[in-house]
């Protein structure tokens, strides 16, 4: 009876660790990320999602490597303003083509400040890059590689502004 009880109980959480790691493909109006879910760029490079950093309770949405086991962030949408750990937040598109993190009380926490007269997508491309454009014309209205955090991937732009405060931490 104890090995029937150990199988169903390893079944049923292996099924609930697959419910939990979900992926989708895009963000838009009508399908919007939450902590049990992740965007994947297409071949896998990617992911975009909620997570916690070290041993800090506080939540953040960012862009991490998935193969390297040791999670490895390279870009932080709400690295100012971190959600509280227990809260029910979610990534979303709102008002076409701006892409917002709304905590539980529907509050905006950060937002790509960014508008269209038609209907957006955001995804997240091989090159770690999450891209909000129009869902036709596919016109780029935002990336995240306009606004780097810590890491510089291939691709992004470093502004003057950027190498500034880089130069300002390092004369520290």
């Amino acid at each position: 009876m104890g090995k029937v009880t150990i199988l169903v109980l390893l079944i049923v959480s292996l099924h609930v660790q697959k419910i939990y790691t979900s992926k989708i493909d895009l963000i838009s109006d009508s399908r919007f990320l939450t902590e049990a879910y992740t965007l994947v760029s297409q071949t896998g490079i990617f992911k975009l999602g909620f997570f916690r950093s070290g041993n800090s309770e506080n939540k953040y949405v960012g862009i991490w490597y998935k193969k390297i086991s040791v999670q490895t962030v390279v870009w932080v949408a709400n690295r100012h303003l971190p959600l509280p750990s227990a809260s029910s937040d979610t990534l979303r598109i709102i008002s076409p083509g701006n892409i917002v993190l709304i905590d539980e009380t529907n509050d905006v926490v950060w937002s790509s400040n960014t508008t269209s007269s038609v209907n957006a997508i955001a995804q997240l491309d091989d090159t770690g890059n999450l891209i909000v454009k129009e869902r036709i014309k596919e016109k780029f209205l935002w990336q995240s590689f306009d606004y780097p955090t810590d890491t510089l991937l291939p691709g992004m732009k470093l502004h003057y502004k950027d190498m500034e405060l880089c130069r300002r931490h390092l004369s520290r």
